[in-house]
């Protein structure tokens, strides 16, 4: 029974390399390694399946390189830092699924990656048309697009990090994500991989559609809502669930004023009021530069927590 047991082990291990690698690896003949402080260090030498294996055990973390020797890819990755925008790639996400353009979330650790996979092998050109038109389509700013040239021009070209690794920042694994509702599309990593092995791909025509949207007037373009009207976000649920000065108030002694609240600022030593809460707005800044936000903005900060963590955290402690 141990015998068989073991041997089980070892096979999802080996398919768990194979999905990673057959999934996401355009380049075999050099990767990155990420740093602790969150840094790459380009590695001029192929890639192994000891390498996989490390990778995926947590001991050190891959970056890929997402363009093939040949300008190639089959997919594409939009990279969001921070709520809004993550936000806003989660609300497209559902827009553009009703267009028949699946596309799959990875949380990262100041947000998100959105990933895009071609049902057959585009150029560098239209992988980064179809990312960037998208966005704009949309009105979304403030989120990278992969990959970030259209040729590798001698060279390796932009990478990100390889999918079900360690970061070495955060000391944390990311999970891929559901899009309607955030929560993980399985328990383990193996089973992860399994459900992405299969995974649903775009079109070459809905590819076309926005990659050539490049040689359009702007003006003419008709811009989608960034927010999904028919189906509100969590990270809406969480802030209307109660005002920020009433969540601020259970962390920060606040003294009431004609617009909302002011308080000594719990982020850095403060001699006077710096810390206001606006109560129209239902947010939270600081005057002397620590920031601002909603209040998932101040959780993150005040607990020192991560995006994901806080909305996980958010939705028990307000029930949301």
């Amino acid at each position: 029974m141990e015998r068989q047991s073991k041997r089980n082990i070892e096979q999802e291990n080996w398919l768990s390399m194979r999905i990673l690698g057959e999934r996401f690896i355009k380049r075999w003949d050099v990767h990155a390694i990420q740093t602790p402080d969150g840094r790459y260090v380009s590695i001029k030498k192929p890639i192994t399946g000891r390498d996989l294996n490390l990778h995926l055990k947590g001991v050190i973390t891959l970056g890929t390189y997402n363009l093939t020797k040949n300008d190639m890819t089959d997919y594409i990755v939009l990279d969001a830092d921070g709520e809004v925008p993550h936000q806003q790639l989660f609300s497209m996400a559902n827009d553009i699924a009703e267009e028949g353009i699946p596309s799959h979330m990875e949380l990262s650790r100041r947000g998100g990656h959105l990933w895009f996979f071609s049902e057959d092998p585009i150029s560098g050109k239209d992988a980064k048309n179809f990312g960037e038109n998208l966005l704009q389509s949309h009105n979304i700013n403030g989120v990278e697009v992969f990959p970030k040239q259209e040729t590798i021009s001698g060279g390796v070209g932009s990478l990100i990090r390889l999918p079900f690794g360690v970061h070495r920042k955060s000391g944390k694994v990311y999970p891929f994500v559901n899009i309607e509702d955030g929560l993980p599309i399985a328990e383990t990593t193996y089973e992860q991989l399994l459900k992405l092995w299969r995974v649903k791909t775009v079109s070459k025509a809905a590819i076309e559609k926005y990659a050539m949207l490049e040689s359009k007037d702007k003006e003419t373009r008709t811009p989608t809502s960034a927010v999904n009207e028919t189906q509100e976000s969590v990270w809406s649920k969480i802030r209307a669930s109660e005002p920020a000065i009433n969540f601020i108030g259970r962390y920060v002694e606040l003294t009431p004023t004609p617009t909302g609240a002011i308080g000594y600022c719990p982020f850095h030593e403060d001699e006077v009021p710096s810390f206001s809460v606006n109560v129209e707005g239902n947010y939270w800044n600081c005057f002397a530069g620590c920031g601002g936000g909603s209040i998932i903005d101040f959780y993150m900060k005040f607990k020192d927590v991560e995006l994901g963590e806080a909305v996980h955290d958010l939705r028990k402690l307000l029930e949301v």
